[in-house]
């Protein structure tokens, strides 16, 4: 894994699902994906024990903010159902598992208090990509 400094804060919206398991979560989440525009992205946040936290996405950024991004400006403050706050995190890039026990859960050592957030971006019509975000317990809390 790599670190990985999240300049500023990500939105996404609760979505709601069936079931309580995370296993039922990640399959909502690419359910929704799947319908969703290009560039649309969701996030799976899960503690050290895989209960699940909070299942959300976010829509595709418009023109203004992707500019803003390529000149480097200062975004509007990030509005949502959760806050994915800019920090310090672990990080890894994926292709999309299948499902969650495809997860290197070894290689993240995940221990009490850390949150796992599962981020899927859609960067095509059919091309699904998963990152990997670790918060170790201890670091500057991240999220609501």
């Amino acid at each position: 894994m790599m670190n990985l400094s999240l300049r500023q804060s990500l939105a996404y919206q609760k979505l709601s699902f069936q079931g309580s398991s995370a296993t039922e979560a990640y399959s909502t989440l690419i359910t929704v994906l799947d319908g969703s525009p290009i560039s649309s992205e969701g996030v799976l946040v899960l503690s050290s024990a895989l209960d699940v936290l909070f299942l959300g996405v976010a829509d595709p950024l418009n023109e203004e903010t992707l500019e803003k991004i390529a000149n480097a400006q200062k975004l509007e403050d990030a509005v949502g159902d959760y806050i994915l706050e800019a920090g310090r995190y672990h990080f890894a890039q994926l292709p999309l598992p299948s499902n969650l026990e495809e997860l290197p859960y070894e290689a993240l050592a995940l221990t009490e208090g850390d949150v796992l957030y599962l981020r899927i971006l859609k960067e095509g019509a059919f091309a699904l990509v998963a990152q990997i975000w670790v918060k170790r317990r201890g670091e500057s809390e991240s999220g609501q």
